[in-house]
């Protein structure tokens, strides 16, 4: 009867997409048995890269796909019985999050929530992390809905920065940036008191207003409450 080589009597196989995949059967007999192969149950017979060479026939993948995932069955048959060895092919997908590849920019005034969404396909599910500027996230920011959320209750100013999700799989990573800028009101520098200001007729004479915000204030000066233009 046939004789198929095998150390154990299904092979499991992993791979990431894309990747290059062969699947090897031998087998031994008196008569030499004939080789076939199923998919999930169903003949390979017209399989484009089915490759047979005497007592040994190859199945070739050359660019595997999440649909090739499956259970392979070698079949070596005579008159005498047949042999089976099995093959469970497993395609891994490298993480991919959702969305457009380029950072996002987001503004948000300053003591208002902050809201960063996350999502990403793969297989395995890729686990989702957050980093701030490269470092890990600081104590203010929560992660909820297993890293698909990240959250600051009150923005304040130094939480402005880079933020990456990352998704990270043992078929790969992926990330994507957001660019987060926190808007501060105008602040005007000095003192709130008013001053008097001395000036000869028909002398030269120089106000001075400065500021602090983000984005950089607007400035207008008023006369008596009229605008001056």
């Amino acid at each position: 009867p046939p004789g198929v080589d095998h150390v154990e009597p299904t092979e499991h196989v992993t791979v990431v997409k894309g990747s290059l995949v062969t699947l090897t059967c031998e087998a031994r007999g008196v008569p030499p048995p004939s080789l076939s192969w199923l998919k999930d149950g169903q003949p390979l017979s017209l399989h484009r890269n089915l490759l047979l060479d005497g007592h040994e026939t190859r199945l070739r993948l050359p660019d595997v796909s999440p649909s090739d995932a499956g259970q392979y069955s070698c079949v070596a048959s005579n008159q005498a019985g047949s042999s089976t060895k099995t093959f469970n092919l497993t395609v891994l997908e490298p993480p991919k999050i959702s969305g457009s590849g380029s950072p996002e920019e987001v503004s948000v005034a300053i003591n208002s929530p902050l809201e960063l969404e996350c999502a990403a396909e793969g297989f395995p599910p890729p686990t989702l992390s957050w980093l701030k500027d490269g470092r890990p996230l600081h104590r203010q920011a929560e992660v909820l809905r297993d890293g698909g959320l990240l959250r600051i209750s009150k923005v304040q100013v130094e939480d402005a920065g880079l933020y990456t999700c990352l998704a990270s799989s043992p078929a790969g990573e992926d990330g994507r940036n957001h660019w987060v800028r926190v808007q501060v009101p105008p602040t005007l520098l000095g003192s709130r008191e008013v001053q008097t200001v001395s000036i000869p007729t028909k002398g030269h004479l120089t106000l001075e207003c400065q500021a602090n915000s983000d984005p950089p204030p607007t400035i207008e000066w008023f006369k008596d409450d009229a605008k001056l233009q």
